[in-house]
């Protein structure tokens, strides 16, 4: 089943031992990390790994962008976690939080929500959610990305992570 979970990483985000950190792909450990575009270097992976000093980051400003992941089993999901990268970028991300089983229709689980790096990366940690339904996909999908920066940029993530449930 299902191993503990544990803290990994920052304090106060919780990962579990069936979704371990990416260390340098975007698919390991039953676990495949995409994005609907990426700047450079800033790959999905990178919103899990453990170190909200990188982070992935969209290739276009304002919404229509989104972050997933696919798992290759169902997976419920109680609670999640997200945080703002510390990197320096200056960027609000306002996003929903939507799963699938297919990949194509999607069920809202939670929205409007609100992550800022301005100020050293404020993070939504152990946010609930109500839904009982096993999923295979769940997506950060960007409603909004506003830059208060010089540098413009696309919505930004620094780590995501989740607490499942036996299904």
């Amino acid at each position: 089943m299902f191993g503990p979970a544990f803290t990994a990483g920052l304090a106060g985000i919780q990962m579990r031992a069936d979704w371990p950190n990416h260390v340098a792909a975007n698919s390991e450990n039953g676990a495949t990390m995409s994005a609907s575009s990426s700047n450079g270097t800033d790959l999905p992976w990178k919103a899990h790994d453990g170190n909200n000093g990188v982070h992935w980051r969209a290739n276009t400003s304002g919404g229509g962008s989104w972050l997933q992941v696919q798992f290759d089993s169902l997976r419920r999901a109680t609670q999640y976690s997200v945080r703002s990268t510390s990197s320096g970028l200056a960027v609000q991300t306002n996003f929903d939080l939507v799963a699938s089983l297919d990949g194509s229709a999607w069920t809202t689980l939670d929205s409007g929500l609100v992550i800022s790096s301005i100020g050293g990366g404020a993070q939504i940690t152990n946010q609930p959610i109500s839904n009982q339904t096993p999923f295979l996909f769940y997506r950060l999908s960007v409603t909004a990305a506003t830059d208060v920066g010089s540098n413009p940029t696309g919505a930004v993530v620094g780590e995501w992570s989740f607490t499942f449930s036996p299904t």
